[in-house]
């Protein structure tokens, strides 16, 4: 009887662990999902935007699951956990997600350097993990489980870049100004400045501390060498200072940049201020979808404001996960869900210009959005 009675643990044990990331709670299936996002610290601005996608993806999902999901019994959850701003309490929640069975997947983080840290340790763990909003190259280099959602920044700087001096093909002086402390930003600005430089353009550098608000020295510089562009890598509150300030001197160049330069506190403060100015980004709130019209009718209905790059892009990052179950005969585990993942070549999404796919190297593949903004408010831009 012991040898039967440890043989039926055993084997309820195996079929358990079979059925990662399920939770049955009466007759529904629970998909559970757990993510990390910087509710406080420099990159607040992102979580707390990211927040708001995942919980909106979520309602939108849950209304018709079997849309989604492909059945009526399933519902999706997430555990939003606050990452903050060290690897340290990232590497802590995403232990705890990987040690518990109903856990799919791993979305997150807010920060750069969180997500080269969690990396590795998600492939050793083989649990999925969805990179939402790092820029960063080399991200998914640890293997099969490890996926990007978001543009490489040096692509976006050179797509960004290169848009603009198609459409000012006269420009002979641009500036470039970087964090000198963001290995990620320092690569950025390498990557615009090549960009601008290929394209015969005279390039100006300026480089302080990435989360700095005091731009005064380098839009001295900036107007000193008569650059008629600048570059900005910087996140949203440092690229609302960096203009304000350029405009109380009198300084009124075009713009290149990225997501961040694209959110809505950014538009509502300085919009006017980067009329003309080219943005390259995952996202264009312009985008004429029915999946964009549902997210952006979801968003306004749950969340404040309007919503921005790193809302689309943990929204986004949901629905894959969804399309990926959907695709399946049976419930994942977290292996199937892994290889259903990067099975995902040309899925609608807000993403973009309307479709998402993955690399054999489990990176975006689809092009990034270009944006300009006329009047102060951005429209869709096709060079």
């Amino acid at each position: 009887m012991k040898r039967v009675s440890r043989y039926l643990s055993k084997t309820l044990f195996v079929g358990l662990s079979l059925v990662v990331g399920l939770t049955v709670r009466g007759h529904a299936q629970e998909v559970s999902l757990g993510a990390l996002v910087s509710l406080d610290g420099p990159a607040s601005f992102v979580g707390i935007s990211a927040q708001a996608g995942l919980k909106v993806a979520v309602e939108v999902i849950n209304k018709d699951p079997e849309k989604y999901l492909g059945a009526k019994s399933r519902k999706i959850a997430i555990d939003i956990r606050n990452a903050g701003a060290t690897n340290g309490q990232a590497l802590t929640l995403a232990r705890e997600f990987a040690g518990n069975s109903s856990v799919l997947a791993i979305l997150g983080p807010s920060l750069s350097p969180q997500a080269l840290a969690l990396g590795p340790f998600a492939q050793q763990s083989s649990v999925p993990f969805l990179i939402m909003h790092s820029p960063a190259g080399g991200l998914t280099d640890p293997g099969k489980y490890v996926f990007a959602i978001a543009q490489d920044g040096e692509h976006l700087a050179s797509y960004g870049a290169g848009a603009y001096l198609k459409k000012y093909a006269t420009t002979k002086r641009a500036g470039v100004i970087y964090g000198s402390d963001n290995q990620g930003n320092i690569l950025i600005a390498q990557a615009a400045t090549k960009s601008f430089k290929d394209g015969g353009v005279e390039v100006t550098q300026f480089s302080l501390p990435f989360a700095s608000l005091d731009f005064s020295n380098a839009i001295d510089s900036m107007k000193a060498a008569n650059v008629e562009v600048i570059y900005l890598g910087q996140g949203s509150p440092a690229i609302t200072a960096a203009i304000q300030q350029a405009e109380r001197v009198g300084f009124k160049p075009h713009y290149v940049g990225y997501g961040t330069m694209a959110a809505p506190t950014v538009l509502k403060n300085v919009g006017a201020l980067l009329n003309g100015s080219i943005i390259a980004t995952d996202y264009d709130p312009a985008l004429d979808t029915a999946e964009n019209k549902v997210f952006a009718e979801a968003y306004s209905k749950s969340a404040t404001g309007e919503p921005d790059t790193y809302a689309a892009q943990a929204y986004a990052s949901v629905m894959l996960v969804a399309d990926a179950i959907k695709s399946q005969s049976k419930m994942p585990n977290r292996e199937e869900l892994a290889t259903a993942l990067a099975g995902i070549k040309s899925n609608k999404s807000v993403l973009g210009s309307g479709t998402f796919g993955f690399t054999a190297t489990r990176t975006t593949a689809s092009p990034p959005a270009l944006l300009q903004v006329v009047g102060g408010e951005l429209k869709s831009y096709k060079p």
